[in-house]
């Protein structure tokens, strides 16, 4: 059973990629930190974006990055 990870005090937003559930550090950075909500999803993020460095981004114009879905965003305060 995965257990439910407690968001880290450095989490602005929690986001989906592709099937990844992550943490994200900030929505503004142009080159943000992305983690895993546990070990699972770590991995999974690891497999989803090498997925899309090789077959999704060759087909795509060069200023598209990686398709995140935000779920919850969270005050900085």
């Amino acid at each position: 059973m995965l257990q439910k990870s407690k968001r880290p005090e450095w989490a602005h937003a929690k986001v989906r990629f592709y099937f990844a559930t992550c943490w994200l550090s900030s929505l503004d950075d142009e080159c943000p930190d992305i983690e895993g909500i546990n070990r699972f999803n770590d991995k999974l993020l690891l497999v989803c974006s090498w997925f899309h460095n090789y077959f999704v981004q060759p087909f795509c114009p060069d200023n598209v990055g990686f398709p995140m879905r935000i779920l919850e965003v969270y005050d900085s305060e």
